[in-house]
């Protein structure tokens, strides 16, 4: 039996990954995913410590639970990390008691975990055993995002987490650690295979076109967005574009995490001009209006019970409107269902059947990583084994055949299975 090994308990979403140090295991994340999700996730054995990458619901959203269940375990992440998280938590709460289901935790469990959670500084090491450091770097997904470095017996053991070399609105790229090289990485796969063929200021000229086009033919422009992350940015493109003074540009939901953005995010100042509603009346007038305007709302995959679902739906039938999706779509989601559908469907969503006649289209201001920043990654940490998370099942079985025999050994990681580092 290998001295270090590596399981994936969720591989592609949520996220929850184990390494195994000796007998010391370390969990990577705790993510939150859908359906009986929760009850998989306690399959998971105890780890001795866990340590959150960054605020992103599918890899935080479960650990109030895991605290639960193991009061003793210390738990890590930034500052800005617990920040988001304290939100979602609540957030899933509202979620919860609006579909009428059993809550996950307390509001006092969350105050529990707030409060338990040891801070991570990108920079610093942290000793977790006498053989065993964990470093965090700047990983430049969102704000808080961290990768991790493990150096166990003078080796090192890289896992990215979700990354991004390049910036993106109010977020810097990814500062990667100085290694001559490294036992193992760890290396998400969203885009695996995937390179990039546009440059993020063109697709940002490609949006703001397609929102003016849409608008002056009288049409309002839904815009579905993780307010964790995307809310601010393309908020501040349409201010930048002087937009907001020719026509309205509301943001539904999101005010917390746009505070900690405030808060916490160089040059995020001109997010203080966000326009909210009064109240729940003045949205529901606004709705029925119909009149030119851009909606930046809450839930970037239109899930249900959701302000980007209750705006969506509202244009989906409306020829001169548009849903213009700012971030990667789950196809099993209502998000993915209109991305995925063509014009005129019928489309089967959660409170009935809908035509698709509205523009739908996808900019992708994605804060992952392409496969070109992936190689840059791979060149700079020099591992001699590669582990592939984080993915879809298929496009990384394809993207490690077709790389057999080139480079470093590659793996696919397979829930429950262990890979020996």
């Amino acid at each position: 039996m290998s001295d270090v090994g590596f399981t994936a308990y969720s591989s592609f979403n949520p996220s929850r990954y184990e390494l195994r140090f000796g007998t010391f295991r370390v969990a990577v994340d705790f993510g939150a995913g859908f359906g009986k999700d929760t009850e998989i996730a306690m399959l998971q054995p105890q780890p001795d410590a866990i340590v959150i990458t960054h605020g992103h619901r599918d890899h935080i959203g479960m650990v109030p639970q895991a605290m639960q269940r193991w009061p003793r375990v210390p738990v890590y992440a930034t500052f800005e990390t617990t920040e988001l998280g304290k939100w979602i938590w609540g957030d899933e709460l509202k979620i919860a008691r609006q579909e009428h289901r059993d809550l996950p935790f307390s509001e006092s469990d969350i105050d529990r975990a707030v409060r338990r959670i040891r801070r991570l500084l990108v920079g610093p090491s942290i000793q977790l055993t006498p053989d065993l450091t964990m470093t965090p770097f700047h990983a430049g997904h969102i704000l808080g995002a961290v990768g991790l470095v493990f150096t166990y017996r003078g080796e090192n053991f890289v896992v990215t987490g979700d990354i991004s070399m390049h910036s993106h609105g109010f977020i810097e790229g990814a500062k990667l650690p100085d290694l001559q090289s490294c036992r193992a990485l760890v290396r998400e796969s969203t885009y695996v295979g995937q390179r990039l063929t546009q440059d993020r200021d063109v697709i940002a000229i490609e949006f703001i076109l397609a929102v003016k086009d849409v608008l002056e033919r009288g049409g309002t422009v839904v815009v579905p967005t993780l307010s964790i992350d995307r809310m601010p940015e393309v908020y501040a493109l349409l201010h930048e574009s002087e937009i907001d003074l020719q026509w309205p540009v509301w943001v539904v939901g999101g005010r917390v995490p746009t505070q900690i953005y405030l808060d916490f995010a160089q040059s995020a100042h001109v997010i203080r001009t966000m326009q909210h509603f009064e109240n729940r009346q003045h949205q529901e007038d606004t709705l029925k209006s119909h009149a030119p305007m851009v909606v930046l709302a809450s839930s970037g995959m239109m899930m249900p019970c959701t302000p980007s679902y209750a705006w969506g739906a509202s244009v989906l039938q409306d020829a001169n409107s548009a849903i213009f999706f700012v971030n990667w779509q789950d196809p099993r989601q209502p998000g993915g269902i209109i991305l995925h559908g063509s014009p005129g469907d019928e489309l089967e969503l959660p409170d009935g059947r809908y035509k698709r006649l509205c523009e739908v289209e996808r900019f992708d201001f994605s804060s992952h990583a392409k496969e070109n920043e992936m190689e840059e990654i791979e060149r700079a940490l020099n591992p001699c084994q590669i582990i592939h998370v984080h993915g879809e099942e298929d496009r990384i079985r394809g993207f490690i055949e077709g790389n057999k025999g080139i480079g470093p050994e590659r793996h696919q990681a397979f829930d429950g299975q262990e890979i020996a580092l």
